[in-house]
């Protein structure tokens, strides 16, 4: 049947129809492209962001490290400093125990 319908038509119908699909076909395939450039847009703004945000987060830590850091060195100079009173307390007591031995 579609033989006969095909028949009835001249053939500038067909070559008319040809380019309607051929056009078709080619506004199908720009839709396809922009939906995926548009995609590709997004996904890369949620790359960027998410980076922002990994490098915000990683300068935070970095901070914490150094505040950390610094926390340690202050404690190891009070550490030293108390070393130092420590061994000064001993000798002055050293230095007593002999005074004290002397006047008996």
């Amino acid at each position: 049947m579609s033989s006969v319908l095909d028949a009835g038509r001249s053939s500038g119908d067909r070559d008319g129809e040809e380019l309607l699909n051929q056009w078709r076909a080619s506004t199908l395939e720009q839709e396809g492209r922009f939906i995926l450039a548009f995609y590709l847009a997004k996904v890369a703004n949620s790359r960027e962001a998410l980076l922002k945000h990994l490098l915000e987060e990683n300068i935070k830590l970095k901070k914490q490290v150094i505040e950390l850091e610094m926390d340690n060195y202050t404690t190891r100079l009070a550490v030293g400093t108390l070393r130092q009173e420590l061994e000064t307390a001993r000798r002055e007591v050293d230095t007593c125990k002999g005074e004290m031995g002397n006047l008996e």
